[in-house]
């Protein structure tokens, strides 16, 4: 939710995305949004990007799903396949038991629409 961090790590702000996510849900009357955020270790694990993830989703209208998805490694052999280095090469996967840790860690308000971690429903 930190345009900073989100250029740091992905070459661009999360402007264009954002306004795109709440012009689509302008748009999409009755319809379904499902939002899925990866949670990666040090990046977007925080309180306060947790918090801003959750008052996004209660902003939106046709937003009828939050994932959480644990980290995991699995695009490391496709950097390495690219010859680029792997910027997160120091993070291991993470269960979704080490989801749900970080999210009971933090008081979440109401985001009015069910919360998965991974595809199981999750519940503080």
């Amino acid at each position: 939710m930190d345009p900073a961090v989100h250029e740091k790590w992905t070459g661009v702000g999360n402007d264009g995305i954002l306004s795109n996510l709440r012009r689509l849900d302008g748009l999409l009357s009755g319809k379904k949004i499902y939002i899925r955020v990866p949670l990666i270790p040090g990046i977007n694990t925080d309180r306060e990007n947790i918090i801003r993830t959750y008052e996004l989703v209660r902003e939106l209208k046709s937003v009828i799903q939050l994932e959480f998805l644990p980290y995991h490694i699995l695009g490391r052999d496709t950097y390495k396949y690219l010859d680029r280095p792997y910027p997160l090469q120091d993070l291991d996967s993470m269960s979704r038991d080490d989801a749900r840790d970080i999210l009971d860690g933090i008081e979440l308000p109401d985001a009015g629409v069910p919360v998965l971690i991974d595809g199981e429903l999750y519940s503080q």
